[in-house]
């Protein structure tokens, strides 16, 4: 933030005081707590429940956001029916990738023009055996957000909270790279596969082209920041902090010192116990959209590459956040709820006892594993286990089928029809030591079908 102990203190002209009001006013989204001990609660609650005018298109997002979260999914996932390339009468797009070369496949992911995007999927990882009836377009999209997310590709890294969510890098300025990115997740949206990564709400916010950006927000990015705004509104600052209305961008490519000013002639206006609701509002809208901007701007026009922006509106923050990462915690019981039994075995059958059980004692992160496993994917869709489907939208429910044992057999996957196979242990402990390893080795090559 850019400091200074030297410059006079400015009275507030007229024009000022109206810039200051205007901003105020046109604030997308203004905390209560910027305003108590200055307005009533009254005042407040009658600022941030104004009406103003409202066009048709302002109507039926409002209608829209009416309906519960399942609805606004539904709505939305049968809005990208009406634009999907059929299967049935269209070749399908064939990639050959390798296992360990993942992000190989890219330059040829960026030729693909916007109706290829639409279509089926047919992924032949090089070297193993297996047919691609969605299992293998599930694992190759989640192995491929797992490679872009990785610290060392340099466009993603984890937020600041305790919460393990993702923020791109500041400053990336990798167009190419992030347009990528946003193909890849715009594709597992439009095909309903969770990503193994969950998205920082400020990412969410920015797809969805929201800016009711809040103090929290700062938090994943910048705690430091957070703490000091924080600091500024619950404190008298005069003579205190000696700031103005402008940010000393840090560019170690620069000697140079670079000043961003948040508003005309910024450098020159300080920030005082008075003015200092404005000077939050504008460093929380620098620090979660300004410095973000361009590479923001090339992951949506990856996204959107696959469907229209349109089709999201009205959809809420939380509800997009669903969409790409499912639920955030596997509920046992309802997996258990909704899980059919092929051949010899039934929920009574000593082999589903005793896997139901060690599946109760694993931690949500072997739980997303056995279910990567599975199905190709760790997460859960928002509706739950009732939903889990293939590429091609059809409902399957997770499977059990029951086959032979002989030593040293293990588990397998079909991760196209969300099935395994498991054979007929003459112990708990056999069971629990290949599911064991299932899990360790999940991300391995399997004859997958």
């Amino acid at each position: 933030m850019g400091a200074s102990n030297s410059t006079p203190y400015l009275k507030k002209s007229k024009s000022y005081q109206g810039l200051i009001n205007l901003i105020l006013a046109s604030c997308p989204f203004c905390p209560k707590k910027f305003f108590i001990g200055r307005h009533t609660e009254k005042d407040v609650d009658m600022h941030l429940n104004e009406h103003h005018n409202e066009t048709k298109e302002d109507q039926a997002e409002i209608s829209a956001k009416d309906l519960c979260m399942k609805e606004r999914i539904k709505c939305v996932r049968e809005n990208f029916k009406t634009i999907r390339v059929d299967w049935k009468t269209n070749k399908p797009v064939f990639l050959a990738v390798y296992r360990n070369f993942i992000l190989d496949c890219m330059p040829e992911l960026n030729l693909l023009t916007n109706d290829q995007l639409k279509s089926e999927f047919q992924i032949c990882f090089v070297g193993e055996n297996a047919a691609d009836a969605g299992g293998l377009t599930k694992e190759w999209i989640n192995l491929m957000i797992k490679a872009l997310f990785q610290n060392n590709i340099g466009l993603f890294e984890q937020t600041q909270t305790e919460e393990r969510t993702y923020m791109i890098k500041k400053n990336c300025n990798n167009h190419e790279l992030f347009k990528i990115a946003g193909r890849i997740i715009g594709k597992a949206i439009f095909e309903g596969i969770p990503l193994p990564v969950r998205l920082c709400p400020i990412l969410i916010h920015h797809i969805l082209d929201k800016k009711d950006f809040s103090l929290e927000h700062v938090k994943y990015i910048d705690k430091f920041l957070y703490q000091g705004l924080n600091f500024i509104l619950l404190n008298n600052i005069d003579n205190i902090i000696f700031q103005t209305f402008s940010v000393d961008l840090d560019n170690n490519e620069s000697e140079n010192e670079i000043i961003m000013e948040l508003l005309p002639d910024g450098k020159l206006i300080e920030v005082t116990d008075e003015n200092k609701d404005v000077y939050v509002r504008l460093m929380i809208d620098f620090a979660t959209s300004e410095i973000y901007k361009a590479d923001i701007k090339s992951l949506k026009e990856g996204i959107f590459s696959v469907f229209p922006e349109y089709m999201l509106k009205g959809l809420e923050p939380l509800d997009l956040e669903y969409m790409i990462c499912g639920k955030p915690k596997i509920n046992v019981e309802d997996w258990r709820e909704n899980t059919l039994y092929k051949g010899k075995y039934n929920e009574n059958h000593q082999i589903i006892i005793w896997f139901w059980q060690i599946i109760e004692k694993m931690s949500q992160d072997d739980l997303g594993l056995l279910l990567a496993f599975a199905t190709g994917s760790p997460s859960v869709p928002v509706e739950g286990f009732k939903s889990l489907q293939t590429v091609r939208g059809d409902l399957i429910l997770f499977t059990i089928e029951y086959t032979p044992y002989f030593p040293n057999a293990l588990i397998r996957a079909h991760t196209c029809f969300n099935r395994i196979d498991i054979p007929e242990y003459e112990s708990k402990k056999l069971l629990k030591d290949s599911i064991k390893f299932a899990i360790s080795n999940s991300s391995m090559e399997f004859n997958l079908e």
